[in-house]
């Protein structure tokens, strides 16, 4: 039996089903890491637009404290 095959699988045959195995979990993991990074971008831009509202309430109240103390 020759080393360099084992039950009727070559080395170089091994290692051709060892790289796509690899390159099927890079893949899964790209796979997941898209998904991550639109839910990051959505979780900026909703916080973005919590900020903005937050700041209007803000000038909104200040502007009505002015206006109470200018009375």
């Amino acid at each position: 039996m020759n080393s360099n095959n084992l039950n009727g699988i070559s080395l170089f045959d091994a290692l051709t089903l060892f790289s796509v195995m690899l390159q099927l979990m890079g893949l899964q993991n790209d796979l997941a890491q898209t998904t991550t990074d639109d839910l990051m971008e959505e979780l900026q831009r909703q916080d973005r637009a919590y900020l903005d509202k937050i700041i209007e309430n803000q000038k909104e109240i200040l502007k009505k404290l002015a206006d109470l103390k200018a009375d």
